[in-house]
């Protein structure tokens, strides 16, 4: 990489907006929850049509539906080539709902279609809507960090990449979502997934394999027959992504989050302060082992061999010039960050059974050996899985236990029954503060 290219990267990698800042660090007004309800598209007359069809289709299908990843249901979008028209049915709408719609308007500006107006428009709604989130996306071509201009990322939440489809877009909103809600939503005890990339090519690439992971794990736990109100509700409690695009941002969101986070997912090469550092990654993985000994840390590179110093970090290394590379990010979040079934291991890590949700999780724990109930119990396996999977009330009262006997093993199958009948019919809750 030339020195202008990495000047020029690490210029365009700072904080894109100073709300972002504050969302990281977790401060200011951003604290209240934020829903994004409706989407305020400035583009192409194609491309805005096909996302309104698109998530119309999404709104007229079951709720249970494939569509978008775990069949959430998605915003209303408004679209038009006018920036200047949206701008102001955004400020009627705000002035109908009053302080309700402050939180709720997202602009999504098409760079392909707008040029170099793109940075102006992405001004004048920060302007003249205060709050409202602005996503800028560009074409794939566009999707080096060094394409993107400084200014324009100064003025927006986030900057995508066009993937074809709805999914890809929903992914990316609900990344704005995520960062917005997070001291809000974590505060109440939904865990987060963290990022740290500065490509957005890349990361608009696997965001929606993960989301759709995570969604899944969630749907798995609403039991049949559930009202659809209450079904909206326990989706509701799927695990966050909050991204880092800097090393700052990332000891902001570890400072901030750490107690909450239930995997770190890092670039090797990416900011730190005006330079790119090649080992960055390894850096913040150190951070990691400080603060979290046993959370589940990848590292991922263009490099075919795993940097000196990964073994130390106990990191699993993903090579992204791999044509599995994908493939490989999905296996191990399935088996080792706790996004697929629970494997129980002996002492050794050998598997010695499987569970696929609570139900089957109480049963396997009764019958394993009590080395592997020791075994998962000291590295907070069982509840780091259950909050994976939405189970957040049954978490938080497992964590806390410990013990290497029977009797604690029998407290944990008892919690498991209480939580079973207690969530028949019923989306789970959350109280307070969780510390896991």
């Amino acid at each position: 990489m030339s020195k202008r290219m990495r000047e020029t990267r690490a210029a365009s990698a700072g904080v894109p907006h100073p709300e972002r800042e504050a969302v990281l660090a977790g401060g200011g007004e951003v604290e209240r929850q934020r829903r994004f309800d409706r989407v305020y598209f400035v583009g192409s007359l194609f491309r805005g049509y096909a996302l309104v069809e698109a998530a119309r289709a999404v709104d007229d299908a079951e709720p249970r539906a494939d569509g978008l990843p775990g069949g959430l249901r998605f915003p209303e979008i408004v679209a038009g080539t006018e920036a200047t028209s949206l701008i102001e049915l955004a400020e009627t709408d705000r002035r109908r709902r009053g302080s309700r719609g402050v939180s709720e308007q997202l602009f999504v500006l098409d760079r392909e279609f707008l040029g170099a107006d793109a940075a102006g428009i992405a001004a004048e709604v920060r302007e003249r809507l205060p709050g409202a989130a602005v996503l800028l996306m560009v074409a794939e071509t566009e999707g080096r960090i060094s394409t993107v201009q400084v200014e324009e990322r100064d003025r927006v939440d986030l900057v995508g990449v066009w993937g074809g489809s709805l999914e890809s877009l929903a992914s990316l909103i609900w990344l704005v979502q995520d960062e917005r809600s997070a001291v809000h939503d974590l505060g109440r005890g939904i865990p987060a997934l963290v990022l740290v990339e500065d490509e957005p090519a890349l990361y608009s690439m696997f965001l929606p394999m993960i989301y759709n992971e995570l969604l899944i794990r969630t749907r798995e736990l609403v039991p049949a027959g559930v009202p659809e109100e209450s079904f909206w509700r326990f989706l509701d409690h799927r695990p966050r992504i909050l991204l880092a695009e800097t090393y700052e941002q990332g000891l902001l969101i570890l400072g901030r989050y750490s107690p909450y986070l239930i995997g770190v997912i890092a670039d090797l090469q990416f900011p730190v302060g005006s330079e790119v550092q090649p080992d960055a990654g390894l850096w913040l993985g150190g951070v990691v082992r400080v603060l979290r000994p046993t959370l589940p840390l990848i590292i991922h590179s263009n490099a075919k061999q795993p940097p000196a110093g990964i073994d130390d970090l106990a990191a699993f290394y993903l090579s992204k010039s791999s044509e599995d590379w994908l493939l490989e990010l999905r296996r191990v979040m399935l088996d080792f960050y706790g996004f697929g079934d629970f494997v129980f291991r002996d002492s050794h890590g050998v598997e010695i059974r499987r569970a696929h949700d609570v139900r089957s999780l109480r049963d396997q724990l009764a019958l394993i050996p009590l080395e592997s109930f020791v075994f998962h119990g000291r590295r907070n396996h069982l509840s780091t899985w259950l909050y994976i999977h939405g189970a957040h009330e049954l978490a938080r009262r497992l964590r806390p236990l410990q013990g290497d006997d029977e009797g604690t093993r029998a407290k944990a199958v008892t919690m498991m029954d209480e939580y079973l009948r207690a969530t028949a019919h019923t989306p789970p809750t959350l109280q307070g503060e969780v510390s896991w």
